[in-house]
């Protein structure tokens, strides 16, 4: 039930920020913790953010942790 809830409540809010032509960056963080990544890995997960969030297929897509610093830079860009 709370992946559902989760779910829908993104769905609101991206709808919401299409409807009112609000910016959007998609900040997918935690990158450091996938493991085996290759050159197939971020065209797999921006699949899969793109299909989950297909109202803002506009939006660009960062990859990042914070760990790292990793990617931190380009949010102002």
């Amino acid at each position: 039930m709370r992946c559902f809830l989760f779910h829908m409540y993104i769905s609101c809010v991206s709808l919401r920020i299409e409807r009112e032509g609000k910016g959007c960056l998609i900040v997918v963080n935690k990158w450091d913790t996938i493991p085996n990544k290759n050159q197939h890995t971020a065209t797999y997960y921006e699949q899969d953010v793109r299909e989950k969030l297909r109202v803002l297929g506009w939006a660009p897509i960062v990859y990042s942790t914070a760990i790292a610093v990793q990617s931190v830079d380009k949010y102002g860009e």
